[in-house]
């Protein structure tokens, strides 16, 4: 998330972000002093991540909770009264 919402162009710069970026080294639970990652382990749990379909349905989740509140919104809008349509059109002819 970090490498696409602050736009790091490779995983070396990241890891170059991590080690000197104290917001990062939060993100990802880092202390001050802890060493950060070596690249191959990095590439290493990406792939995982990618085989495991985690990154997909990571980034799904947004998506659909947006969709069920929508849906939720409408379900749960007070609906009109029966015949008001009616009286409202009546009124404007």
């Amino acid at each position: 998330m970090l490498q696409a919402f602050f736009t790091v162009r490779s995983e070396r710069q990241l890891l170059e972000q991590i080690d000197y970026n104290l917001l990062f080294r939060w993100f990802v639970g880092l202390s001050i002093d802890d060493a950060i990652w070596d690249p191959s382990v990095f590439s290493k749990n990406r792939d995982r991540l990618l085989e495991a379909d985690v990154a997909r349905e990571f980034l799904a989740a947004p998506k659909r909770d947006r969709f069920e509140r929508r849906v939720l919104a409408v379900a749960l809008a007070p609906s009109e009264p029966a015949g008001a349509a009616e009286t409202a059109r009546a009124r404007v002819a």
